[in-house]
């Protein structure tokens, strides 16, 4: 078997320059079906080139021009009329100097009637015309007889009573009182059995111990799956949010460490952080792929490794970096750009 059966770079970029010949079609569709390595980087070069097909697409369209609706000076339909406005102004008016000329009115009856008949007397009147009321027993006249059966408090002793020490109210509640027409003993378990009840009742303002001790914590959330993650982390690095991309990718690093999806977010965090400018974070991630023993991504690592020198403007290091990348991808489309760049460098 040799080296293209085990990873096959060169269909790789056949099929993306166009090339790629039937048989050899086949042949990488078998190897993918077999190789999820070459199946992710597979699914990465597809990703970068649709988005590099992005950058490239057209400006948005102008927004169509809509004309602004202009307020109507025509009097609304529901308008109400000055008129019923003014008659209802004038019935409040007449209606509150009528108030005003019954309440002057009762004022003067009431004085007239005052300075005219006591107070015996209308009583009097009155209590001629309006209907006796019944006899009252000899237990209610008894009463009436007697007003000064209990005698008063004195005014010391009330105060004395009104500023006495109020017991504090036990914690224990009060035995509920025993219906009447019961004997002792029919008192006392009834009482005990109130007692009882109260006891019995679990209580309203918090949860019994063995209520808490009864409660079970719930178990761990697992962790995503990597394959889940990396997803997550490309769909949001498309849609443009490179903080949570970047959260993701450096999430599934510390979760699934080793595992093909966090060594291909290497490469891809990396190309992240050198378009946003961190060019020495990026030499990192990309140094750290290639140290590791995945090539899904070698290419794309060290064409990344070689710009993120060139930003940071180590010019010798990025002269070698751009040779091995003609070296060892001298037929694809990472050789013709390192070829591109050498000449630019000045570099035969």
């Amino acid at each position: 078997m040799t080296v293209v059966d085990l990873h096959p770079e060169e269909l790789f970029d056949k099929m993306l320059e166009g090339e790629l010949l039937p048989a050899e079609a086949e042949r990488l569709r078998q190897h993918l079906q077999g190789c999820k390595v070459c199946r992710f980087e597979y699914a990465a070069r597809l990703d970068f080139q649709d988005e590099a097909l992005q950058l490239a697409s057209s400006a948005p369209p102008a927004l169509p021009l809509r004309p602004l609706a202009l307020p109507s000076r025509e009097p609304a339909v529901g308008a109400r009329s000055p008129a019923p406005r003014r008659r209802a102004r004038r019935r409040l008016l007449m209606i509150g100097v009528a108030a005003a000329a019954l309440i002057t009115a009762s004022a003067a009856v009431a004085a007239s009637v005052k300075s005219r008949a006591p107070w015996s007397a209308l009583t009097a009147f009155f209590s001629d015309r309006l209907p006796r009321a019944a006899a009252p027993s000899p237990r209610e006249g008894k009463l009436m007889t007697k007003p000064s059966a209990a005698p008063a408090r004195a005014p010391s002793a009330a105060i004395a009573h009104a500023t006495a020490p109020v017991a504090a109210p036990s914690s224990a509640p009060a035995p509920a009182p025993a219906p009447a027409g019961l004997k002792k003993s029919s008192v006392a378990a009834h009482q005990a059995s109130v007692t009882r009840i109260e006891l019995a009742e679990p209580p309203r303002n918090g949860t019994s111990a063995a209520t808490d001790s009864a409660v079970v914590e719930a178990p761990p959330k697992e962790p995503t799956s990597a394959a889940k993650l990396f997803g997550d982390a490309n769909q949001a690095r498309r849609s443009g949010d490179i903080g949570r991309a970047s959260g993701l990718y450096h999430l599934l690093q510390e979760q699934h460490a080793g595992s093909p999806e966090a060594e291909l977010s290497r490469v891809t965090l990396a190309l992240l952080q050198l378009d946003s400018g961190d060019a020495q974070a990026a030499l990192v991630g990309f140094e750290r792929y290639l140290a590791g023993s995945s090539r899904g991504l070698e290419a794309e690592a060290l064409v990344g490794r070689a710009r993120a020198l060139g930003r940071l403007g180590r010019r010798d290091l990025e002269i070698s970096a751009w040779q091995e990348v003609q070296r060892k991808y001298a037929r694809s489309i990472y050789g013709r750009q390192a070829t591109e760049r050498l000449s630019a460098l000045g570099q035969p």
